[in-house]
């Protein structure tokens, strides 16, 4: 008894520290993140982890996953792996590290105690159980006070916050994303978050590759649009205006060929809001949209509407979109305004009156945005492919070329317009190597990683939309969230009645405070130039006094560095301070802040004068970051200044003679010359759309009459083709939609709601429409075990077995139903043919084994524990099993080995409930 009492007193010590620490780590949590704390407090246990120790006594986890028990870590020493892993990434200032998975935090102890100063962690894990077993095993309260570590949890919205606030607390060049070995182990539960952890990184890269490489770009458009957004109205107008009305909301993939005839008929009982990339194929099929959008800050966005920019589609912007369009277009705009929160006083927050849409990356966000803004309920998408044919786009849209997927994965898109700037290149763009993601139709289908961040980020917002969401693009990639239909069943179901157009009729005029909006931008462009020239002036002599420290860095004694020190700080600040009144100039100068941020300008000195003096290599690299820093805010000034002086020049001429002061230039002559090519390559649009105009201009026109004819021709065969697919394959595209949907909704019923009766009713249902399909086969014999009609089961996996005799899967499941029907030697027979065939079902070794020693074949069972045991070593309740089968035929030393093995291992295990 005293042997006893002392074992419990041991074991409780350690639990208590446990329990206080993770009082600690709570309550230094719940000081940055309450909400988090209390989760983590209050959310139940989770039944498939448990404690164990390793071999060494450091503590380890056993995950549970059906049969399958998986240590978190190595056995031997739970401390290997983890190093391994926190050694092959580097930890330097200017990146973070992201782990999924916090286990015991053995990795996350380790990279907080290498990592240079600055560098972020990132814990992203489901599963409050875990969180609470790794805050009670070590003391995170000063990383968790001061945002060095922060915990992610519970799902993708915590996930994106922290990744945002990462890079709001230090510039992050480098992510470093760890996934914990035991994540693979439990993968319902982490594999969901891997997945969006991953795309929201390649979605950053890209957002942050746009900002670095265009920064300036990007600037240069905010000013340079000035003028030609201000009078307009903005997006807050139409917030609701459209409340339940359906939307279709419609983009360039592919597929918009095999649907985009159906928006003729729909015209006038939905809101069709269209990227502006689709305006010249809906108008040569005598479609127009209600709304056109356009975010892209580049050249290529011209081309979207060289020749259009008479209409009067009303056209979203942002008001950072390409000049040239914002300054031609003659339609109503709406202004989508860029925020820049507490510098609405500035040339940036001018606008932000004017309202604010949600960006992803893509127009085709905006649309959405848009729709959702606008109050439509259902919104209904087409032409959303987010992934690759042998064509990059719509035939009939600009900048459309051919698709080609080398053999070591890259793709290569060769535009074929004629007018494009991109057809220059003969080889080719390269849009990065495949990805594959789950297709429309079930199939898995080929992206890139652009669209798949574009992806991940539509899933992301239908997920946070009240409106019901469509896809109905009848192709490309499977967007999570959005329920599948085809357009005209889409349209025969919610878009019968007429919507009411008239009520956006008074918003197509000017703004009405735009002449007050001008006179106060005024004001502030003049304010901002005197800003620029302050900023110009300290750059300038911040630069001197940089090539000075740099001169006085290389001779002995370094006469005069106190005083050069002194004036090129003071310079420097004044230059900042400046500059931080500008949004602008902080856009334009990302990269060379990221560069500055990077460890190849690290000091390992304290600023300050005399450490700087002493210290020649921190002098030079102190020196070089300043420069770097002066440099590229002396050319932001240099380059935005003309820009400057030209918006405030129009805008007085603006106030002075009214808008005759922006009159937009007249159209470009027509040009047929390249008609045919653009036919010869199946594009109609263009000379259907050129012809038109050509002959609105000159009646007589022979040469656009001829045109016309060929390219009016050319839409209506493909109408009528489209029609006939449409009449063909359309039974045929509705019934895998279906199929899909029930196979959808039965994992649903039997996985989250474990009704297996009425997942059998939609398998039943999927196997009427494919009776050969093996997901629906493979469902059913599924569900039908799981309700208890095993015989039925056996029936189903026998013929699963029968069809595809080397999908082990089923051969194995075969044999378990076997096995409660009471056919033991039927069921052995079939899992020993799996398991001879592959490993993935060692799990079932240890029932095996049991099994076989109780039918008399002992040796054969304790040969399945041994092979088990060699594989999963942390299995407690195995080696105790294996124990008592091993006393049952007299092996005592063996037997008590094992029972050894069980203790450490578990040292609570009760040996005589697992015999």
């Amino acid at each position: 008894m005293r042997k006893g009492r002392n074992k419990a007193s041991k074991n409780s010590g350690p639990e208590r520290r446990g329990q206080k620490m993770l009082a600690r780590n709570l309550a230094a949590l719940a000081k940055v993140n309450p909400n988090l704390a209390a989760w983590i407090q209050s959310e139940p246990g989770a039944d498939w982890v448990e404690s164990i120790r390793s071999n060494n006594g450091s503590p380890n986890l056993l995950i549970h996953d059906g049969s399958r028990k998986t240590a978190a870590y190595d056995l031997e020493d739970p401390w290997i792996k983890p190093k391994a892993e926190a050694e092959a990434h580097p930890t330097p200032q200017d990146a973070a590290t992201i782990a999924v998975g916090f286990g015991l935090g053995y990795l996350v102890r380790i990279v907080l105690r290498k990592m240079e100063r600055g560098h972020r962690v990132i814990v992203i894990e489901p599963a409050a159980e875990i969180i609470r077993r790794a805050l009670a095993q070590y003391d995170y309260r000063r990383h968790l006070l001061d945002w060095s570590l922060m915990i992610s949890a519970p799902g993708k919205e915590e996930i994106a916050y922290h990744l945002g606030l990462a890079e709001t607390l230090n510039v992050v060049n480098q992510w470093n994303l760890i996934i914990e070995g035991y994540t693979k182990a439990k993968r319902g539960v982490y594999e969901e978050l891997t997945r969006y952890t991953t795309e929201a990184l390649n979605q950053m890269a890209c957002n942050t590759g746009t900002v670095v490489g265009a920064g300036l770009q990007l600037a240069k458009n905010d000013v340079q649009g000035l003028p030609y957004v201000i009078r307009h109205r903005g997006v807050a107008e139409l917030e609701g205006l459209f409340a339940h009305a359906p939307a279709i909301t419609v983009s360039t993939g592919p597929s918009l060929a095999k649907n985009i005839h159906v928006l003729r008929e729909v015209q006038g009982r939905a809101v069709i809001v269209a990227v502006a990339q689709a305006l010249r194929p809906l108008l040569a099929y005598g479609v127009k949209p209600d709304f056109i959008c356009t975010v892209d800050f580049g050249e290529v966005n011209w081309s979207h509407l060289d020749g259009l920019t008479d209409g009067d589609v009303p056209l979203v912007c942002l008001n950072r979109t390409y000049t040239r369009l914002l300054k031609e277009y003659r339609g109503p705009k709406f202004i989508v305004a860029t925020p820049v929160p507490g510098l609405e006083d500035s040339v940036s927050g001018l606008l932000a009156g004017k309202g604010f849409l949600e960006q992803g990356g893509s127009v085709a966000h905006t649309a959405l945005a848009l729709a959702r803004h606008l109050g439509c309920d259902p919104i209904i998408m087409i032409g959303q492919d987010l992934a690759l044919t042998d064509r990059s786009h719509f035939d009939q849209a600009d900048t459309a070329g051919s698709v080609e997927v080398r053999p070591d994965g890259e793709i290569r898109w060769r535009v074929d317009d004629p007018r494009s700037h991109l057809t220059a290149y003969p080889d080719g763009h390269s849009m990065g190597h495949v990805v594959r993601t789950p297709g429309y139709f079930g199939e898995p289908v080929l992206t890139n990683v652009g669209l798949a961040s574009f992806l991940t980020v539509f899933e992301t917002m239908i997920a946070n939309t009240r409106a019901t969401i469509f896809n109905a693009t009848e192709g490309g990639a499977k967007i999570r969230g959005a329920k599948q239909m085809t357009l005209r069943q889409a349209v025969e179901k919610y878009c019968q009645r007429p919507i009411d157009r008239d009520q956006l009729e008074p918003l197509l005029t000017p703004a009405p405070d735009g002449d007050q909006l001008a006179k106060r931008a005024v004001e502030v462009l003049e304010r901002e130039l005197k800003t620029l020239e302050e900023i110009r002036k300290n750059a300038r002599l911040g630069l001197a006094t940089c090539r000075g420290l740099e001169r006085q860095a290389r001779q002995a004694g370094r006469p005069g560095l106190k005083t050069l020190l002194d004036k090129n700080y003071q310079f420097a600040m004044a230059a900042q301070q400046a500059a931080a009144r500008m949004p602008l100039i902080n856009v334009s100068m990302v990269g060379a802040n990221r560069a500055i941020a990077s460890r190849a300008f690290k000091t390992r000195g304290k600023f300050s004068t005399a450490e700087i003096v002493r210290n020649q290599d921190d002098l030079l690299t102190r020196t070089t970051r300043c420069r770097v820093a002066l440099s590229a805010a002396k050319t932001a000034v240099e380059t935005l200044r003309g820009d400057y002086e030209t918006s405030l020049g129009l805008l007085k001429d603006y106030r002075a003679r009214g808008v005759e002061a922006l009159a937009p230039p007249n159209q470009a002559p027509v040009d047929l010359s390249d008609a045919e090519k653009y036919l010869e390559r199946g594009n109609f649009a263009h000379p259907l759309l050129d012809a038109q105009r050509a002959l609105r201009e000159n009646p007589e026109d022979q040469r656009a009459a001829e045109v016309l004819a060929k390219a009016t021709e050319a839409r209506d065969r493909a109408i009528d083709e489209a029609l006939r697919r449409e009449k063909e394959e359309s039974p045929e595209t509705i019934k895998k939609i279906r199929y899909n949907e029930l196979i959808e909704e039965a994992q649903r019923l039997g996985r989250d709601e474990k009704d297996f009766a009425a997942a059998l009713k939609k398998l039943q249902e999927a196997v009427g429409l494919y009776p050969e399909r093996i997901e629906a086969r493979w469902g059913l014999a599924t569900a039908l075990q799981y309700v208890e009609r095993n015989e039925e089961s056996a029936v189903e996996y026998r013929r699963l077995v029968e069809v595809n005799p080397e999908a082990h899967a089923f051969r194995y499941e075969l044999g378990l139903v076997l096995l409660k029907t009471g056919d033991v030697e039927g069921g052995l027979t079939e899992i020993g043919a799996a398991m001879a065939k592959t490993d993935q079902y060692d799990h079932f070794l240890p029932r095996l084994g049991d099994l076989k020693a109780g039918l008399g074949r002992i040796e054969e069972g304790l040969k399945a524990y041994v092979i088990y045991l060699a594989a999963n070593p942390a299995d407690y309740q195995a080696w105790a099993a294996y124990g008592d089968w091993l006393k049952k035929v007299g092996r005592e030393n063996d037997a008590g080995a094992a029972m050894r093995k069980a203790r450490a291992i578990k040292p609570t295990v009760n040996l005589k409930a697992v015999s």
